[in-house]
């Protein structure tokens, strides 16, 4: 079996990363962890600042260095094979294109729990994977995400995690 673990280096996907290491253990799979850089800086991501964002290859090398730290974490926590893959492009089409690539047979990444703002925002590249991908995709929830009710605006019926 092969997992393909998508990752942002968010909270989010280190609670994903957390039930791939499980998984793996128990299923003695191989896992791939993904990363995307973006072809473009998403201006509505709040995790970038645009004034100090790195140069390119700096921004490339940053990622890569965070990439193979992940990759250490999954493989001496899983104790199975893993390896890492460091693409570029919109995020949800490159996390498919490498499920596909790889004959991945499961999908695992984190979700922001943001409600439909987060659907909007941030969660629109997990429901585009889900909506896409060649196998199975298992969204992991930050375990501090806001639940159901608290993501509804008053008077409105819970919108929960979109994807």
């Amino acid at each position: 079996m092969k997992i393909l673990f998508a990752t942002d280096f968010s909270e989010g996907a280190a609670a994903a990363r957390r039930e791939v290491i499980r998984l793996a253990r128990l299923l003695g799979a191989e896992v791939v962890v993904v990363h995307v850089l973006l072809d473009e800086p998403d201006y509505f991501d709040r995790r970038i600042d645009m004034v100090t964002r790195p140069p390119d290859a700096t921004h490339r090398e940053l990622a890569q260095a965070k990439l193979d730290s992940e990759l250490r974490l999954v493989q001496g926590a899983a104790g199975t094979a893993a390896r890492g893959l460091l693409r570029r492009g919109s995020p949800a089409e490159e996390i498919v294109r490498a499920a596909a690539d790889e004959q991945a047979d499961l999908v695992v990444m984190g979700t922001h729990g943001a409600g439909f703002a987060g659907l909007i925002v941030i969660g629109s590249v997990t429901a585009k994977v889900i909506r896409t991908a060649p196998c199975p995709v298992m969204t992991v929830r930050t375990p501090d995400a806001p639940d159901r009710q608290t993501a509804a605006g008053p008077g409105e019926a819970g919108t929960g995690d979109p994807a």
